[in-house]
């Protein structure tokens, strides 16, 4: 109240109702916000809040941290959250996610789908150059090949087993470094004793010779 000679004011403030919005994401594999190496991380992904399902219409603006996890207090609502920016390594959320704000606040929890590549070999000869077997004796299917996690090759993650062109395709893996070695030689040829380490940031190919 305030008071000014015979005049006497009166007023209230009315304060919104809301709460606090907790978004989380977390790895869609390992269900944790832990960084599963240094090719991933969920810190940086950015998320539009909008007040309307067909996300035109902004009321905020979200970016994850380190945690997994990004707040802000919203009035009492429903509100729709929209990926704008994914985060390194993972696949970018084309899903809207609906959640209700109330006074005790409101949360939406988000699996990421981590980005996943695969490794191709093709082998040639290694006294031709070619990518065809010396002669009717020689073959290059059925070389097997083995990823590994390690350098010393003693933690397998996939074998690969390659087809009459010598070319052999992995399932898809997480980014990072593997270790590949044949572990089988195909028909007359020696073994391949080399070890060949691949960085896994997009497709990669490497080339092996008999």
């Amino acid at each position: 109240a305030c008071e000014s000679g015979d005049t006497k004011l009166s007023f209230s403030v009315a304060w919104p109702k809301g709460g606090m919005l907790t978004l989380e994401k977390v790895d869609a594999e390992t269900g944790t916000s832990l960084s599963y190496n240094g090719h991933y991380s969920l810190a940086g992904a950015v998320y539009g809040v909008y007040t309307d399902s067909g996300c035109t219409r902004e009321a905020a603006r979200l970016t994850v941290g380190g945690d997994g996890k990004a707040q802000i207090f919203l009035t009492q609502s429903t509100y729709y959250l929209k990926e704008l920016q994914a985060p390194k390594g993972y696949e970018k959320d084309g899903q809207i996610h609906r959640v209700s704000v109330t006074d005790e606040g409101g949360s939406c929890k988000i699996r990421e789908n981590p980005v996943l590549e695969q490794i191709k070999i093709r082998k040639k000869d290694s006294m031709t150059g070619q990518g065809a077997p010396q002669n009717s004796q020689c073959s290059f299917a059925g070389a097997e090949y083995t990823i590994y996690r390690d350098e010393g090759c003693t933690d397998p993650v996939q074998v690969m087993a390659t087809d009459s062109s010598g070319t052999a395709v992995s399932g898809e893996l997480r980014l990072g470094t593997y270790y590949v070695k044949e572990t089988k030689a195909p028909q007359g040829y020696l073994p391949d004793t080399s070890v060949y380490p691949v960085t896994l940031t997009q497709e990669d190919s490497i080339e092996v010779y008999e």
